[in-house]
């Protein structure tokens, strides 16, 4: 499935969980978040409106990206990443 979007745009939280989760070990660019929200192996409705974008990243994990949609563009509110047993069945 691939997604059209003028643009991804992300906020001042989602920027920080970059810093944060590299912190913790979990090497995640934002390339790879805007990657997610483009071509999501999953998507999913989320609540208040918004839009949940799943993309495996390796072996063990996928990243979840929550996400708005405003006049084409994405707005990415925040993303974490999961294990994929968790969320693939």
């Amino acid at each position: 499935m691939y997604v059209v979007f003028k643009q991804v745009k992300s906020t001042a939280h989602a920027m920080v969980k970059l810093q944060v989760l590299r912190k913790h070990g979990f090497m995640v660019d934002k390339d790879e978040v805007v990657d997610a929200v483009r071509h999501p192996d999953r998507m999913i409705s989320g609540k208040k409106g918004r839009f949940v974008a799943q993309k495996v990243y390796d072996e063990k994990h996928l990243i979840r990206v929550i996400y708005e949609v405003k006049d084409q563009n994405a707005l990415v509110v925040t993303f974490y990443p999961a294990k994929r047993e968790r969320y693939e069945s």
